[in-house]
């Protein structure tokens, strides 16, 4: 399934397995949940978090406070994080861990095509539809200090010129933790001046990948939300980890 990209190898970090229903899991402490951060190349950090139990985007501000504030915006309807039937199995990639608050933080670039510099993209692996074949999630630039998330195909990224399909709407940024931040696994590579942009891409059979939010603590264990990119729809969607599996075998 895997669709052999104008950027790939470079700065590409592959998961999952185009033979079986594959996810990236972002673990995290107790009290905490997993987050996916997108570094721009202006100095901020975007996040898409759980704020309690409505998937959001937002900056720094925003998911430090814990919750969407006047600059942040939701992503999708409330989901109520479940027990985790998939747990340790094949097709599963945990990242970060149970001991600290951790991220998972895709590194800003530059554009192949014209040097400029971009957002790192979540690659997602979509196997039916009309949206077969893989999903980028990125920033775009929409105003000074202000991203919009998006979600469209490889071409569109690539491009790094506004028309992307946007997700939510635009966030201001409020600068940044840092690559180093304890806790962070780093896709790509921010520390030179220049360089491809990173791609997280989720391989997977079925009819989509997933990427975990995991919640951690004794309450929470084993409880989790999936992002999966609808094979429909092309956008973004959230479920738990069983009806993420559901979709997958229908």
């Amino acid at each position: 399934m895997f669709i052999n990209t104008e950027i790939y190898p470079r700065n590409c970090s592959i998961y999952g397995s185009s033979h079986l229903p594959s996810l990236v899991g972002a673990a995290s402490l107790v009290n905490t949940c997993g987050v996916l951060v997108f570094a721009t190349p202006d100095g901020n950090e975007y996040y898409i978090f759980m704020d309690g139990i409505t998937p959001s985007l937002g900056g720094v501000n925003e998911v430090m406070a814990g919750g969407i504030g006047t600059v942040g915006c939701a992503l999708g309807a409330a989901v109520a994080p479940a027990p985790n039937p998939i747990g340790i199995q094949d097709g599963l990639s945990v990242l970060g861990g149970q001991r600290m608050s951790s991220s998972v933080y895709i590194s800003a670039g530059i554009s192949p095509r014209d040097g400029s510099p971009m957002s790192g993209a979540l690659a997602m692996a979509t196997g039916k539809g009309t949206n077969q074949g893989a999903r980028y999630l990125f920033m775009s630039k929409t105003a000074a200090n202000t991203w919009q998330l998006c979600c469209d195909s490889e071409n569109m990224y690539l491009q790094n010129t506004p028309g992307a399909i946007p997700v939510g709407t635009p966030v201001v940024g409020s600068g940044a933790l840092g690559a180093f931040r304890d806790g962070r696994t780093i896709i790509g590579n921010d520390q030179r001046a220049g360089g491809y942009p990173p791609v997280l891409f989720v391989d997977s059979g079925g009819r989509g990948a997933g990427f975990a939010f995991e919640f951690g603590g004794q309450d929470d264990q084993g409880k989790a939300v999936v992002m999966y990119i609808s094979d429909l729809t092309g956008m973004p969607t959230f479920v738990t980890p069983a009806a993420w599996l559901t979709w997958n075998g229908s």
